[in-house]
């Protein structure tokens, strides 16, 4: 897989455009290819051994949560003034 981080690249080019999908309303069908390309993609990373599951789950929440924050609702969005932002 390249220079030993071009898979962490290609996970993160792979959630980024799935989350573009996901939350930006894309036809379902779209967003469902994009799923099961990256999902493959991720469990031939894991099955070849070149990282545990579950750290690839925490990579995949912390991308998840830094796109989220670039739309103002992940878990480091600021809270509107005046409102209290619940734990999740």
């Amino acid at each position: 897989m390249g220079d030993g981080k071009a898979w962490r690249r290609k996970v993160t080019e792979l959630l980024h455009r799935m989350f573009q999908l996901q939350y930006g309303g894309a036809e379902a069908s779209k967003f469902r290819w994009m799923q099961g390309y990256t999902d493959g993609y991720i469990q031939a990373v894991i099955d070849m051994g070149v990282i545990p599951e579950r750290a690839m789950l925490e990579i995949i929440q912390a991308e998840r949560g830094e796109f989220l924050d670039t739309l103002g609702t992940g878990p480091r969005a600021e809270a509107p003034a005046g409102t209290v932002k619940q734990a999740a």
